[in-house]
């Protein structure tokens, strides 16, 4: 048996990574070296390690290799660590507003958590694009009842004496209450509505 074979074997890659040129075997064999002369041997760190190095990689971000990596995480013998695989993508800020979006349709879509995080982002790219915060999106995002959301909310300097009272009274954790709180004070400051 090549070194190959036995560090993909040992370190349970798919032989997909390598058929998507994913990883090189020099990587694969550098990776072995690293888990043979290191006390941790849970071989879905290593893997990991490679989903996370991908997301570094400006060549990376193609449609097709996005499908790959999610296929890979999808397939991977330890679920869990293909879960944050696939969340570690979600959040990657180098997916294109496109990408972003065309990435839902390989996603499992029987994982709640998958579906929360897709949603947390879709939501905070909302927001990130938005220069006019419009009711209808305010409205919206207050509805979430999650507190990333209503955080990113009350970080914007756009929002009307409403949204920061809504914010103030709906608003998911007592920080945001007393974020808001503190930008409804200011907000009658500068407009004199004491």
């Amino acid at each position: 048996m090549e070194k190959i074979e036995i560090a993909m074997t040992e370190l349970k890659y798919n032989k997909k990574w390598i058929e998507y040129k994913l990883i090189n075997k020099k990587y694969v064999c550098k990776e072995y070296e690293k888990f043979i002369k290191s006390a941790d041997k849970n071989t879905e760190h290593y893997r990991y390690n490679s989903f996370k190095k991908l997301l570094k990689e400006e060549s990376f971000f193609t449609d097709e290799k996005i499908k790959y990596y999610v296929e890979l995480a999808k397939i991977d013998e330890n679920q869990v660590m293909g879960i944050s695989a696939i969340i570690e993508l979600i959040c990657c800020k180098h997916l294109t507003n496109e990408q972003f979006a065309n990435l839902w349709n390989y996603l499992p879509k029987d994982n709640p958590v998958l579906y929360k995080v897709y949603n947390r982002e879709r939501l905070l790219r909302c927001l990130l694009n938005t220069t006019d915060l419009t009711q209808e999106v305010f409205s919206l995002m207050l509805s979430t009842d999650d507190s990333v959301i209503h955080l990113a909310l009350i970080n914007r300097n756009d929002l009307s004496y409403n949204q920061l009272f809504l914010l103030f009274t709906l608003g998911k954790t007592k920080t945001i209450r007393n974020l808001a709180k503190v930008s409804l004070r200011r907000f009658c400051k500068i407009n004199s509505c004491l």
